[in-house]
């Protein structure tokens, strides 16, 4: 049976994590409801990557390199560090094993800590070079985030960004945009960007602060129509309710000494809504 924790906090708020993957699937904070999106069609089984919550991803982000895609830490169980556990705080961790280091052959120690409060959350992955030699790799929290109607939703912070866009053979852009929308299939890592951003979901009014630590880069990504047919762990229709924004370590490897550690983190911060929708007329503009 696949495992999970439950995190709460006095003032109502609450978490999700599976061992699986030490994914992060729920976050509700206080008053408030689902600020995460996860498939109705998620297969929440021991050995299976979860469409959607926070997946981690680590050695290898994509398909950037020989390994699997996004590496395995996502499919792995991981172990609670009791000494680290609280109602509402978590740290998990995994090492190496003989299947990794077949793959990859590097001795490492992951950690992931998930720390909640009022009116947001804090993840925060740690990796330890237990090894006697340098290793370099990519990483990111892959993190979608659920919206009522993306094609509504603004994410602001990027502006004069690059990026590299996947969706039309990797070419280096820049943003000209102050606000990005979805309108389209969207696959893009900016490179060094802004450690802020926010995020409005315009028809219902909720905003979002998101906050990246030691990750460089931000990945934005919706598989718009056509590809999501192609998921069979996703409903059709459900790329509209959803976004990644991802703190990300993509674009560049980093290279970690043996016996050292690097440590990265992304903050979810509420803001409730000014009202509980937009208004008609404003609706039928943004359609």
């Amino acid at each position: 049976m696949i495992r999970k924790l439950v995190l709460s906090h006095p003032s109502g708020s609450s978490a999700e994590v599976y061992l699986n993957g030490a994914h992060v699937t729920s976050w509700i904070p206080a008053g408030d409801t689902e600020r995460l999106f996860l498939s109705r069609k998620a297969m929440l089984e021991n050995g299976k990557a979860i469409r959607g919550g926070i997946p981690v991803v680590f050695p290898q982000f994509a398909d950037s390199g020989p390994l699997p895609k996004h590496g395995w830490l996502r499919t792995t169980e991981w172990e609670v560090d009791s000494a680290r556990q609280s109602a509402s705080s978590v740290t998990l961790f995994t090492e190496d094993t003989a299947s990794t280091r077949q793959l990859w052959p590097h001795p490492y120690r992951a950690e992931l800590t998930v720390d909640l409060d009022a009116e947001s959350i804090e993840v925060s992955l740690t990796i330890i070079n237990t090894g006697a030699e340098a290793f370099s790799f990519t990483s990111a929290l892959h993190t979608y985030l659920a919206v009522a109607d993306v094609r509504r939703a603004k994410l602001s912070g990027l502006f004069a960004a690059q990026y590299v866009d996947k969706t039309d053979n990797d070419l280096l852009k820049n943003e000209g945009s102050a606000e990005v929308r979805i309108s389209c299939e969207t696959d893009r890592v900016y490179i060094d960007a802004p450690p802020t951003l926010h995020l409005l979901d315009r028809y219902t009014g909720r905003s979002l602060h998101i906050t990246a630590t030691r990750f460089p880069d931000t990945v934005v990504w919706n598989p718009w129509a056509e590809k999501t047919k192609k998921l069979p762990d996703m409903d059709n229709d459900e790329y509209l309710r959803m976004i990644c924004v991802e703190a990300a370590l993509a674009s560049q490897p980093l290279t970690l000494p043996p016996q050292q550690a690097w440590r990265g983190s992304q903050k979810l911060s509420a803001l409730q809504a000014d009202k509980p929708m937009l208004a008609a007329t404003e609706k039928i503009r943004s359609d």
